[in-house]
């Protein structure tokens, strides 16, 4: 097996180089990971710290998810927990405890989740570093531009420049990825560069080819096909991208597809803030307002649905879909629309 994740070699090298010259120079700080959902920045961040531990065995390394918490302020209280048991911190408390490591390295995932009103939590995490001397903190967004478009000038100073942006897999990327996973049948050549052009075209999500490979080969064992060709491909990606969501999505309300969509950008909401942002984008489109009783009446439905899901002891909200896929599914619904009004 491969140290790093295929096509993601000069990230991963930056990473650990990074993380290196800070580690032996007692060096803290913090570096800012970005990438499209699917790019593969949580898998190669995790093989990297991987690394880094079996190098440096004395360090604290400790992964954490922001998607996973109950509350945003939780993340202090999970950051104390990889230390010590506790039932209860917060940013000074943490910081003193942290202080007693020698040195400690901490992986905070979906950091979007972090964002309140007034961002004093994001602020509270990343100002740990500085406040203890001996933390590097590396902090993952699926959102490129986070730092320009939604944090205040006193968050964005602690963040600073040290950045990583993970591009969407290229053709090639997909290729070699598919092939490496060792499906458990038989892919002819062109069946694998049919999915990966496609898939690499649409948003590089690795994700969504594993899916198209999966349904392959579901759909091959039923009908007791050997070997997968163009023709399995198609028609799983046909399946994955547009048959079942499609109708499915299209038989939302106009405001429940536009929860679904801020969702989807988002990767992950809690309720206070995804009814924020679908008032302002009512607001954008001149449809008029709704209670917040029935926003969650609305998102209580599109979960049984499961157009949304919950997370696990988490209030926050996720969907499967990908912004890409809701565009193309609604494009091509106004196209058919338009369609039936001019031949009307």
């Amino acid at each position: 097996m491969r140290a790093v994740p295929l096509g993601r070699e000069e990230e991963s090298a930056t990473i650990y180089n990074h993380l290196k010259k800070a580690i032996e120079t007692k060096e803290y700080g913090l570096m800012y990971v970005s990438g499209m959902p699917g790019c593969g920045k949580t898998y190669t961040c995790a093989k990297i710290l991987e690394i880094v531990a079996e190098n440096y065995p004395k360090i604290h390394v400790a992964s954490l998810n922001c998607g996973s918490l109950i509350l945003p302020s939780d993340i202090f209280l999970e950051m104390h927990r990889t230390v010590e048991p506790s039932n209860y911190s917060s940013p000074r408390i943490l910081e003193e405890v942290l202080k007693k490591e020698s040195y400690s390295i901490f992986l905070v995932d979906e950091i979007d989740m972090l964002i309140s009103k007034n961002q004093n939590i994001l602020y509270g995490l990343l100002e740990i570093p500085s406040a203890t001397k001996n933390v590097y903190i590396i902090a993952i967004s699926n959102t490129y531009n986070l730092p320009d478009r939604r944090l205040t000038q006193k968050v964005r100073s602690r963040l600073g420049w040290n950045r990583v942006n993970f591009p969407i897999y290229k053709k090639a990327h997909l290729v070699g990825i598919l092939r490496e996973r060792g499906a458990s049948k038989e892919f002819t050549p062109e069946a694998i560069d049919f999915c990966a052009g496609k898939v690499s075209a649409l948003n590089g999500d690795v994700r969504k080819a594993f899916q198209i490979q999966k349904y392959a080969i579901d759909h091959t064992n039923r009908h007791n096909i050997a070997r997968i060709d163009l023709a399995e491909v198609d028609s799983a990606m046909k399946y994955v991208f547009h048959s079942m969501q499609s109708s499915f999505i299209r038989a939302l309300s106009e405001y429940q597809k536009i929860i679904l969509l801020i969702t989807s950008q988002k990767g992950h909401s809690y309720p206070c803030t995804l009814f924020n942002d679908f008032k302002t984008s009512l607001s954008a489109r001149s449809l008029p307002p709704i209670s917040f009783k029935d926003f969650q009446g609305l998102v209580s439905q599109m979960t049984e649905l499961g157009a949304l899901k919950g997370r696990i002891n988490s209030l926050a909200v996720e969907t499967r879909y990908i912004p890409d896929e809701l565009d193309l599914i609604l494009a091509e619904e106004e196209s058919e629309d338009l369609e039936i009004m001019q031949l009307g």
